[in-house]
């Protein structure tokens, strides 16, 4: 077996067990006008996201009758730097 053809049932694996649904039901996660991905309903809040002061600014639980969402307010990049340490030291 060569090692292009390993490769490649490699990456067919890899993209195999990428390519399914979630587990539990997931809301939509919103920065502006744009879905950017998607979390369990409540697990940001079940962390402790409130280890930076600037966290509350950065990530915000919108709940109306109809549905449920998390947006990211402020820059991009630096408001999902800021999540993912959270992340990080909640593990």
């Amino acid at each position: 077996m060569s090692t292009s053809e390993l490769d490649r049932q490699w990456l067919s694996s890899l993209t195999a067990s990428a390519d399914q649904p979630p587990l539990r039901p997931r809301v939509p996660l919103i920065w502006g006008k744009h879905v950017i991905g998607s979390v369990e309903p409540d697990y940001l809040s079940q962390i402790n996201l409130q280890f930076s002061p600037s966290l509350p600014e950065v990530l915000q639980r919108e709940q109306s009758s109809e549905s449920l969402q998390w947006r990211v307010r402020g820059e991009l990049t630096l408001a999902l730097a800021h999540v993912a340490q959270a992340l990080m030291q909640a593990q």
